[in-house]
């Protein structure tokens, strides 16, 4: 079976462009710190950023790198939900997502990617920092507009795009383009000399990007001019605290980890005031400077050259910064020590002097004040990253631009001022506008927000003019489409946008055409196959503030839960309901449905927060992707209570019930059998007689609630009564639930025969229904009536026959169970080779989702394995390991098979070694006991450990005769003509068996005698 990747990274939707350095420094700080934070404005290119560092960090976390998507989140509590699902981890019972998320990554060494925390800043924080505690090899990389502000988190301040130099391409100086392929082409745009020749200095430009840190810790070091080739040890654009920083290093700034030269110390430092470039402040994190919580308006103006404000004393020299011979030089990371001392000198000691690009002359002296704000670095035409990317994005468009266009280029790249999303959009309308149609365009947008008083940063200025703009340039229609799309929290297709989106003055056959031109324009994107599109945050807030101004937003998300309710009654209808469909339909019903989940979420939000509960319980009774049959009982749970804690006037009672059976379903899947089997018994006298479907489930979950309660009288009443309505109706679903009850009421009761030929009809109708699910779960039972009976062959063939099944429907915990059966019966038939296989891919699905009752019966299985192979001392230890498991999680453990396989070690051991492997397995990590048996490992003698007294076995002669024969299926008539006993007599001992076993059932017996007889023959 091939390895499963390692990483959810999405595929690359066409060439990243520019920032190598950044990508190189950000990967190489993962071996300094855990926690990084990439922040910025929207639009900045954050997030695709964070996907390039991620994937070039693939080889150094060798279990995986894995991106969790939180912009679709609309609350802070499907946070933890959300990283267990995309890590696979399941919920358990008695034990929060949380801990179990945590217990899962506390094993790992991997790299969580959290995308977009800035809405849910707080609980991003809150969640994040407790999983960094408590999982010594996980790393975390977010990004977010605002830093997540946790202990040992290095936030990094991503910049804009490299600017051109404004005066290149200027009709004084001349220029001339290079011969140069365009982007992607494989050709360098811009080739340079040796360092150091030409008057090319090496010294650092201002980086693109100037955080209040930079100024801070920033800057040449005290007492050393910058000359030639710059001050050493350039700062990167990123906030460490000195806890995180390697032993015997200086903190960022090139200063001592004492007090640095030349510059007060911290303490010495008055509040309110900047400290010259270069100071550090001597053991104090990041978070306690002075400057940590003052808005930067508030900062002193005129010493604070921050990107998002022009400093008045600025001035900045130009370096090139692409070119191989300055790769190691800080050019990127310097902050803006230019502006803190004075100009960059040149090569030879004086300004002056860089060239851009082939014929193109240098910059002489500073900029004029307030031209721009410092911190960016300005190069060439050509090998300017945003320049490069207005370029290959307008290619993509279907536009190639000559070399008259590059002065108009330029012009457009520092107005909008690198920002990558808006040179994008910028870019898709080069089809219709030229680069200076756009840019006048674009510098009006900026007088009208100027005079219009807006008061956010530049920066944020620049992408909402260029999202306005872009808006602006839209039709009327185009505008009202976009607006109606950011009530998607996920990817839609052009069904579900016609069916939310169509209505005045917008007809449903205008869509597709309408859709189109929103792709073309870059406002919204799509797969290959234009078959699923989805908006970028950016763009979708903007749109979704723009239908709160226009009063459409509550209608929408009316319509958007509406449509959500009936396109889930379909998929619902489809695939359980609906009789004699093929299975590709009826997957593809389920597959629709779980791709929708993100949207079902935002309409079940919505139906909370408009007090719609009648649509919102409509939705969550036939949402199969939130059922425990595919997806999280948690969540389901906590919708249906948060829907029914609301005004429940409006709800008919009929759909009250109906939703406690759902209720009732989830809380079965949590273990909380009293509560479901209350809330499932209130369901089924409230619902209509004619309300089948629901009706027949309730009776089959009822059947499972009360089986593993040990009431198997009621049990039976249901099973036959649920039946009994499947079968007047037609329905195939639960005629096959119906008949796998009964058989395994029959299998509790001892009745083999009777619970074989119910598990056979079971089957039968399954398949003739097609669900994967029922079908694995009958084939599951036929297995364990087989396994009772001690056909062993039968019941290893009958578990193969669910997996491949479970396998198609992704349904890993199931999976894990039936893996482990088909191990412990393949041990049991000395299949060695293949019992190995089964149990260590259980073991691995039930460490994977988190499942520790799974990992306990692996170590069940293993221990069988062992003692079938020989290995009595493995068999001991992987016992007591599952046995200590199972305690730890309140999880009642067979005491009288431990007891059995503890007599069997005495008598070969001798009870000290018994005892003493007992106690040594119960102290074991699950790890070594699980090496033991997979791979033959021996435990080295340790000190002795404590022994624990275990209770020997009460079972006398005649009960252990009894219980073999309960193996051959023997009535008790039939036994006690074998024994010359009566059968009041039988039944006497049976019941003495059960209760000295702590078994319900005559199978239980059965399937415990047969392991003591395989065990002893071993």
């Amino acid at each position: 079976m091939a390895e499963p990747p390692r990483h959810n990274l999405p595929a690359e939707p066409n060439r990243f462009v520019g920032r190598e350095r950044d990508l190189d420094d950000l990967r190489g700080l993962f071996g300094r710190t855990r926690v990084v934070t990439l922040c910025g404005v929207g639009g900045i290119g954050k997030t695709r950023l964070a996907l390039q560092v991620a994937a070039g960090l693939l080889p150094a976390y060798p279990d995986g790198v894995w991106l969790v998507e939180l912009a679709r989140l609309g609350r802070g509590e499907l946070i933890v939900p959300e990283i267990a699902r995309v890590l696979r981890v399941r919920e358990e019972a008695n034990r929060s997502l949380l801990d179990t998320v945590t217990a899962r990554l506390r094993e790992l060494c991997c790299l969580l990617l959290l995308d977009n925390c800035e809405h849910l800043v707080d609980d991003c924080a809150e969640v994040a920092a407790g999983l960094v505690a408590a999982c010594p090899r996980l790393s975390v990389l977010a990004t977010s507009r605002e830093p997540l502000r946790i202990a040992s988190e290095l936030i990094w301040r991503v910049p804009p795009l490299d600017l051109p130099d404004p005066d290149a391409l200027t009709p004084d100086h001349g220029w001339s383009v290079p011969s140069y392929g365009g982007p992607g082409s494989g050709e360098r745009p811009y080739e340079t000399g040796a360092a150091g020749e030409g008057g090319i200095p090496l010294g650092a430009a201002p980086s693109g990007d100037a955080p209040l840190h930079e100024t801070l810790f920033g800057g040449a070091p005290p007492g050393e001019a910058p000359a030639g080739g710059g001050p050493p040890g350039g700062v990167p654009r990123h906030e460490l605290p000195p806890s995180d920083m390697p032993p015997g290093e200086p903190p960022p700034g090139g200063g001592s980890s004492g007090e640095p030269s030349g510059g007060p110390s911290s303490d010495e430092m008055p509040f309110g005031e900047v400290p010259p470039g270069g100071v550090a402040f001597e053991g104090v994190p990041l978070h306690e400077t002075p400057y940590r919580d003052l808005p930067l308006r508030d900062l002193p103006h005129r010493d604070l050259p921050y990107r998002d404000g022009p400093s008045r004393d600025a001035s900045s020299r130009d370096v090139p910064h692409q070119d191989a011979p300055y790769r190691d030089a800080p050019y990127r990371d310097a902050p803006y020590r230019d502006a803190l001392s004075g100009e960059v000198p040149s090569g030879d000691g004086s300004p002056g002097g860089v060239p851009g690009m082939s014929g193109a002359p240098g910059v002489s002296g500073p900029e004029a004040p307030g031209e721009e704000a410092p911190g960016r670095v300005r190069c060439g035409v050509v090998e300017a990253e945003s320049v490069q990317l207005f370029l290959e994005r307008a290619v993509a468009a279907g536009t190639r631009l000559g070399a008259d266009s590059l002065p108009d280029v330029v012009r457009l790249c520092r107005a909008l001022d690198g920002l990558p999303l808006a040179l994008e959009l910028a870019a898709a309308r080069t089809s219709l506008l030229s680069p200076g149609q756009i840019a006048d365009r674009i510098d009006d947008r900026f007088s009208l927000l100027t005079t219009g008083g807006r008061t956010a940063p530049a920066r944020q200025r620049t992408l909402l003019a260029a999202v306005e703009w872009s808006y602006d340039l839209l039709s009327p229609k185009e505008q009202v489409l976009l607006r109606r799309l950011s009530v998607f929290a996920g990817a839609f297709d052009l069904d579900l946008a016609e069916q939310v989106c169509a209505g005045r003055p917008i007809a449903g056959t205008e869509i597709v055409d309408l859709l189109g031109g929103l792709v073309d324009k870059s406002l919204v994107l799509c797969d290959e196959g234009r078959t699923r599109y989805w908006l970028l945050e950016t763009i979708r807030r903007y749109a979704l503030e723009r239908l709160r101004q226009t009063g459409e937003r509550e209608a929408l998300r009316e319509r958007h839960l509406g449509v959500m309710c009936a396109l889930q009654q379909r998929h619902f209808a489809t695939e359980l309901v609906a009789p004699g469909l093929p299975w590709p339909e009826r997957l593809r019903a389920l597959a629709a449905s779980k791709s929708l989940l993100d949207d079902q979420r935002a309409a079940l939000d919505w139906a909370v927060e408009s007090g719609n509960v009648p649509l919102g319980l409509r939705l969550c009774t036939i949402n199969t992707g939130l059922l425990p049959l595919g997806g999280n009982p948690a969540e389901i749970v906590g919708w249906i209570e948060r829907l029914l804690s609301l005004d429940l006037s409006a709800v008919p009672a009929e759909q009250l019930a109906h939703a406690k059976a759902y209720l009732a379903y989830g809380l079965e899947a949590r273990d909380e059998l009293s509560r479901s089997l209350e809330v499932a018994e209130e369901s089924l006298a409230g619902m209509a007689a004619d309300n089948v479907f629901p009706r027949c489930v309730m009776h089959s979950l009822i059947v499972v609630v009360l089986l593993r309660m040990g009431r198997v009288d009621e049990a039976l009443r249901h099973a036959e009564e649920g039946l009994a309505v499947a079968t007047r109706s037609g329905d195939a679903w639960n005629q096959a639930a119906g008949l796998a009850g009964l058989s395994a009421v029959a299998l509790t009761r001892g009745r083999l025969r009777e619970a074989q030929r119910h598990g056979e009809e079971a089957l039968a109708r399954a398949c003739e229904h097609g669900h994967r699910w029922i079908m694995a779960r009958a084939a599951a039972q036929l297995g364990a009536v087989a396994e009772a009976r001690g056909d062993l062959v039968t019941a290893k063939a009958r578990y193969e026959m669910a997996v491949p099944w479970l396998r198609e429907l992704g349904s890993d915990i199931d999976l894990a169970r039936c893996l482990a059966r088909i191990g412990r019966v393949a041990a049991m038939l000395h299949e060695f080779a293949v019992a190995r296989e089964r149990l260590a891919a259980s073991l691995a699905l039930s460490r994977d989702t988190g499942q520790r009752q799974g990992v306990a019966r692996c170590l069940v299985g293993l221990s069988v394995l062992a003692e079938c192979e020989g290995d009595l001392e493995g068999a001991v230890l992987a016992a007591a390991a599952a046995a200590a498991l199972r305690e730890s999680i309140g999880q009642h453990h067979a005491t009288t098979r431990i007891e059995e396989l503890l007599g069997r070690a005495r008598n070969k051991l001798g009870d000290g070694r018994a005892a003493a492997l007992w106690s040594r397995g119960r102290a074991m990590s699950l790890d070594d006991a699980v090496r033991h048996v997979l791979e033959g490992e021996r435990q080295s003698r340790q000190s002795p450990v404590p022994a624990e007294p275990v209770r020997r076995s009460l079972l006398t002669a005649r009960e252990q005769e009894i219980a073999g024969l309960l193996t051959r299926g023997l009535s008790n008539r039939a036994i006690a003509e074998e024994l010359v006993i009566s059968p009041a007599t039988v039944a006497r001992h049976i019941a003495n068996i059960m209760e000295k076993l702590g078994y319900t059932s005559r199978a239980q017996i059965a399937v415990w005698a047969a392991e003591q007889a395989s065990g002893s023959s071993a």
